[in-house]
């Protein structure tokens, strides 16, 4: 409302969501050949927080265009992150790690959406969106800067030529 979308535009961007999640999961690996896996990681979190001042913007196609960020950390985590975290944990420990970080995942959303949505009928969606956005600076600078400089210290993923 506040963005002047048409509510029938949502099933329009629900399915380019989807679109998107998918294409980038299936050229995932090519990425993070193509890029390296630090730059990879360095995108997640640029990804995520232009997704939300993109989304704290007036402007309606910027405000889409910020929402679209989402599902391309979505593709790129459904795949990278996850075959990173399989391919360094043991195969007795794979399945309950993939259960604490899926877990983990949906205890922060059912926690943290009435939070957000508290804070945007106080606030509105910009101030809320922006606020996230900065959120998750600091939460990019505790995870994603100290798994960079950590990196070295695990076993590297072997390349294929």
């Amino acid at each position: 409302q506040e963005r002047v979308i048409p509510i029938y535009f949502f099933g329009y961007l629900w399915f380019l969501q989807n679109i998107i999640i998918a294409l980038v999961g299936r050229y995932a690996h090519k990425v993070e050949k193509h890029l390296g896996s630090e730059l990879v990681l360095m995108s997640l979190a640029l990804f995520s927080i232009l997704g939300w001042f993109g989304m704290a913007l007036e402007s309606a196609l910027l405000a889409v265009l910020g929402c679209l960020c989402f599902p391309v950390v979505r593709g790129l985590t459904a795949v990278v992150i996850a075959d990173g975290l399989n391919k360094r944990v043991t195969s007795d420990m794979r399945a309950t790690a993939n259960s604490i970080m899926g877990l983990g995942t949906r205890i922060l959303m059912v926690g943290l959406g009435p939070v957000v949505g508290s804070m945007m009928d106080q606030s509105g969606h910009g101030f809320t969106f922006s606020t996230v956005g900065f959120t998750y600076i600091l939460v990019a600078a505790v995870t994603v800067l100290p798994l960079l400089l950590l990196r070295k210290q695990f076993d590297p993923i072997p390349r294929k030529a």
